[in-house]
């Protein structure tokens, strides 16, 4: 317990390095790690920029010097207690609904370690004992038995580019004895006693009920215009999911203010929520269970949140705080801008991104909105226009729906909703998302790229095709996936022994248009890549042109019947499923009915799906070589 106190202080002060205007890493860790049975090491680490090295081995050195020196805070303890209480306290509530998994990895470590492995009300019990009694001088003594100056190892990798100087081992060695010498200022723990909301806000009023008995769901209409949908279930105990959403989205934002839109949720997230700023933010939700996320998609916007039923009130504070009191934080903007330059720089040095960014712009039509995040897309960012977007989207809750699944009692948490949700501006305005004008191309576009120099060759694809937003149409494309993810198997990996891996999955989308694409992707060796790829088409074709064995029909019926028992025991499932269809104007009662929809699948059916959405005239087609290769000629 006093190592694992240790550890959740220390990252925490990594975190706040990392939110600094000018970040030295764009992540940091620390965590104590029994490598073998007779010993262990204390990790130190950081994910930095290409010229970040030895900025981010400074800042983790320093750190750890000012634990060294100074120790932690009081403040910092109390919340380090409280934090690992409360996942002790969720473990021992969830106790009934743990998975297999988690019991697995427990009997595994005290079979081969002889590692203690008491039940959770044992471990809690011994925790609410023990942690009281951990006091500061132990955990700060454990920095002279963790941070050594024997047997350190310092590691450090980086990219192989042109002009990208690594850092030698002397120079790693020169700057760890400069740490050493330096005066180290203590801790700052600035966080005051303050809650996040003084009071209540004026509360409105359920106005009108509805029930709906075959899904256990209840939905309010709210006095200024919101829907709150709510489905109490016990699939977990100390469990609440909330979604919310509205129609509107980037869609609404013009080519110059794209950009800004596309970032809003995130710079606003970056920022905190009403008085406090993201590291504040993050003390005071230490050792309570509760998140809301802002999201700003292409066609709708809304809020992600989870809590423990404890602690519901605080996320509905925080939900309630995301409408009214978005944050402007200057330095944090600046922070995140400089993290996300970084992870762009990462990311564009991998070849894979290449292929993903082609294949992602040429299925959007090569519109501007479907362009990759590139550095030139992030200058055009403004931290005041993503603000007044972020606003704009959020400024009238009449036009969302809310829903709410998980372990609670509706009529327990109906002043809540009323305050928090009920007391959001109401102003009447119906907005619509925009048509774009993004659509997938009308016939077949395929593309080569060179990048890289490992022999591989990787291939992404799509075929593509208008479609029917309906529950059968949903299935019969997801049907149609599983059976080509089991043909494809068969064909490729096994038959042609041509890939490790190969996979399908069908995506249907309902704006600007309704539309489907059936993915396939692969990797390969380069000389093999277009044998492989005309087998792709040979097993669509045999899909279109002739009827599905029964056996891969029984397979799929069973696969889907089986997947429907398993996530309908969700609380994140059944989120996601009303939130689908609620989006898009179905009637959720519909939902139900779809294991006889699966029992019902035919051959012929899928068959149909198949000549409807693998069309070979009109797919997307990426592929990815080393450099300098030149392809064998992809025969179909």
């Amino acid at each position: 317990l006093t190592a694992n106190i240790f550890q959740t202080m220390f990252n925490q002060r990594l975190e706040e390095q990392k939110r600094r205007p000018d970040p030295p890493f764009l992540e940091g860790y620390a965590y104590k790690y029994g490598y073998v049975e007779a010993a262990s090491m204390f990790v130190l680490g950081a994910e930095v920029a290409d010229d970040g090295v030895l900025r981010g081995l400074e800042t983790l050195l320093t750190e750890a010097r000012r634990v060294e020196l100074h120790g932690f805070t009081p403040g910092e303890l109390a919340r380090a207690r409280a934090e690992l209480l409360r996942q002790m306290e969720q473990q021992y509530l969830e106790r009934d609904k743990t998975e297999s998994r988690a019991l697995a990895w427990g009997y595994l470590a005290n079979f081969t370690r002889a590692s203690a492995y008491p039940d959770a009300g044992t471990e809690l019990e011994l925790a609410r004992e023990m942690l009281p009694g951990i006091t500061l001088e132990e955990v700060n003594a454990l920095a002279g038995e963790l941070i050594t100056r024997d047997n350190r190892v310092y590691l450090a990798s980086a990219p192989e580019k042109d002009g990208l100087a690594v850092p030698s081992g002397n120079d790693i060695r020169r700057l760890a004895a400069a740490v050493e010498g330096r005066e180290v200022e203590p801790y700052a723990d600035n966080m005051a006693g303050r809650e996040l909301m003084k009071s209540r806000p004026k509360p409105g009023r359920v106005a009108r009920t509805k029930r709906f008995p075959g899904l256990g769901m209840i939905r309010w209409t709210l006095s200024n215009g919101a829907q709150v949908y709510l489905k109490p279930t016990d699939f977990k105990n100390d469990e609440v999911l909330l979604r919310c959403f509205a129609p509107g989205g980037t869609s609404l934002a013009d080519s110059a203010g794209f950009p800004s839109a596309l970032f809003a949720a995130q710079v606003v997230s970056e920022g905190g929520l009403g008085d406090f700023d993201r590291v504040e933010l993050e003390k005071h939700l230490a050792g309570r269970i509760a998140a809301a996320s802002p999201w700003i998609r292409g066609y709708d916007q809304g809020i992600t949140g989870s809590a423990s039923p404890a602690d519901l009130e605080l996320m509905l504070q925080m939900v309630h705080l995301g409408f009214t009191a978005p944050r402007r934080d200057s330095a944090a903007f600046a922070s995140f801008l400089a993290r996300t330059a970084a992870g762009l720089r990462h990311r564009d040095a991998r070849p894979e991104t290449a292929l993903a960014d082609s294949f992602q712009l040429i299925m959007g039509g090569r519109s501007f909105r479907a362009r990759p995040v590139t550095s030139e897309v992030l200058a055009g960012v403004g931290l005041d226009a993503s603000v007044e977007f972020y606003r704009r989207r959020f400024a009238d809750a009449s036009g969302f729906t809310f829903i709410l699944v998980g372990s609670f009692d509706p009529d327990s948490v109906r002043p809540l909703v009323e305050a928090y949700l009920g007391g959001l501006p109401g102003r009447g305005r119906r907005e619509r998302w925009r048509d774009t004008g993004m659509r997938y191309p009308a016939g077949a576009a395929e593309r080569s790229l060179r990048k890289g120099i490992e022999h591989k060759s990787s291939v992404r694809m799509a075929f593509v095709s208008e479609f029917t937003w309906s529950q059968r149409d949903r299935l019969l494309a997801d049907a149609l996936s599983d059976y080509l993810d089991i043909r494809l198997r068969e064909a490729v990996r096994e038959d042609r022994g041509g890939t490790y891996s190969i996979w399908s999955y069908a995506q249907s989308t309902a704006e600007p248009v309704p539309q489907c694409a059936v993915h396939i992707g692969f990797g390969t060796a380069p000389e093999r890549s277009g044998e492989l790829t005309a087998a792709v088409f040979a097993v669509a074709d045999s899909a279109r042109n002739s009827p599905m064995p029964e056996a891969y029909l029984a397979k799929i019926r069973e696969i889907n019947l089986r997947e429907w028992e398993t996530k309908t025991r969700e609380n994140g499932y059944w989120a996601g499923l009303l939130q689908q269809y609620l989006r898009h104007g179905e009637d959720p009662g519909r939902i139900t009915e779809y294991p006889a929809a699966v029992k019902a699948l035919k051959s012929e059916d899928i068959r149909r799906a198949a000549l409807r959405h693998l069309d070979p005239r009109r797919y997307v087609k990426v592929s990815l070589f080393p450099e300098g290769w030149e392809a064998v000629p992809e025969g179909r």
